[in-house]
């Protein structure tokens, strides 16, 4: 899924899987490229003993340079479980015996790069928003940032209404990643950014387009990381306003208890159930993590390592099977690079801490703070809609620092 796969106009690439089921079942192959998501219908063939191969083909386009995500999509049927394994992308009109191919891993020259790109990069949009901001001012960067919120909305909810086009039901807008998180984790940022550079009013309309797309997206990490930001948003409210919107919420209740209207919460319900799996597979997740850090103290597995440190270590009772990430910023960064990497995470955002503590900037410390928490149950500091509008709040807060503190 991290690797994108080079490809020319007129390829015909063929990916294949071994898998077992029970019951029956169908589905799509999805193959996406930077033209969006292709869905063929997967060939099922039968080898015996219960054993199923699927296999779907796609020709590229003239607009097709690449593609990343292979996945399942529209999955049909009368089953309980689906064993995949060995999947396979070649080449060809039909699939090949299936060949072992390890995963490569970065060397330590890409894992510094990588560290140092990001570096770069943060601050790159760091001073290049003090120079922006400084002509647009606050209110004018807000608006276009919230008019991209409504732009994902509109996308999200139309993907919503045609739900049976996408895996699940999930939505993920104009995320290029088609990961319905991080469509969530982008309203989360985006909304508290607008509230830092534009204010109450069109902050609170920010935040509430961030709502809509955690509930569009079904997004749970994103649910426990609005709350400091609805509640500093909350507190800054005048007398009067808080009035209105409680009265509003008290009639709105009392509408739907009328009327017998629930809200479909869908996989958000789950966010507090100790047995759902995925909450259940985040505990173990994390017990991995931790160990890697154990045996590994000082410099971790490496950049990337923890996904195959996983594959090694995978618990008896894990699911799923494969991670990419710890799911937790601080546990991933112990595990992939050790006390040093740790250490320098801490050194860097604590100074920055520092800093908005002494400029008395509450409202970036806020939306830190949001980021932190969607972290504690997610791994996406490092994403651009993640990373890049911290930087954005920083340099806003900086814009009035003395020359001293801003270099």
């Amino acid at each position: 899924m991290e690797h994108y796969y080079p490809v020319h106009t007129g390829d015909l690439y063929t990916e294949s899987f071994y898998f077992r089921h029970d019951g029956t079942v169908s589905f799509d192959i999805n193959f996406y490229t930077q033209t969006g998501n292709h869905f063929v219908p997967a060939q099922i063939v039968s080898l015996g003993d219960g054993l199923f191969r699927a296999y779907a083909s796609y020709q590229f386009g003239s607009e097709d340079q690449w593609v990343r995500v292979v996945s399942l999509a529209r999955l049909q049927g009368d089953w309980s479980y689906l064993e995949i394994a060995a999947p396979q992308l070649e080449l060809g009109p039909t699939p090949t015996t299936y060949q072992y191919s390890p995963s490569p891993i970065p060397s330590h020259l890409e894992r510094m790069g990588w560290w140092v790109s990001i570096a770069l990069l943060g601050l790159t949009v760091l001073h290049g928003s003090r120079f922006l901001l400084r002509h647009t001012g606050g209110l004018y960067a807000g608006l276009a940032v919230l008019a991209g919120l409504f732009i994902q909305i509109g996308v999200a909810t139309f993907q919503r209404v045609h739900a049976s086009m996408y895996s699940g039901g999930r939505v993920a807008g104009l995320i290029p990643e088609a990961n319905p998180n991080f469509l969530g984790h982008l309203g989360l940022m985006d909304g508290g950014l607008v509230w830092v550079l534009a204010g109450t009013l069109l902050g609170g309309i920010a935040l509430g387009a961030a709502l809509g797309l955690t509930w569009l997206s079904e997004t749970r990490a994103t649910l426990p990381a609005l709350a400091p930001l609805m509640g500093a948003w909350w507190a800054g409210l005048s007398g009067w306003a808080r009035g209105g919107i409680l009265a509003a919420l008290v009639i709105a209740g009392g509408l739907a208890v009328l009327t017998g209207v629930r809200p479909e919460l869908g996989r958000l319900g789950t966010i507090l159930d100790p047995g759902y799996s995925t909450n259940l597979a985040r505990v173990e997740i994390w017990k991995v993590a931790l160990q890697a850090f154990k045996e590994h103290p000082l410099v971790g597995v490496g950049y990337q390592g923890f996904s195959v440190y996983y594959l090694d270590h995978t618990p008896s009772n894990a699911y799923p099977l494969y991670v990419g990430h710890a799911h937790n910023v601080l546990l991933h960064l112990a595990a992939e690079s050790g006390l040093l990497g740790l250490v320098g995470f801490l050194a860097l955002w604590g100074t920055v801490v520092l800093w908005l503590f002494r400029l008395r900037q509450w409202s970036v410390l806020v939306l830190l703070v949001s980021a932190l928490v969607l972290n504690f149950f997610d791994y996406t500091w490092f994403y651009a809609a993640v990373h890049y509008p911290l930087w954005v709040a920083v340099a806003w807060a900086l814009r009035s620092a003395p020359d001293t503190m801003r270099g």
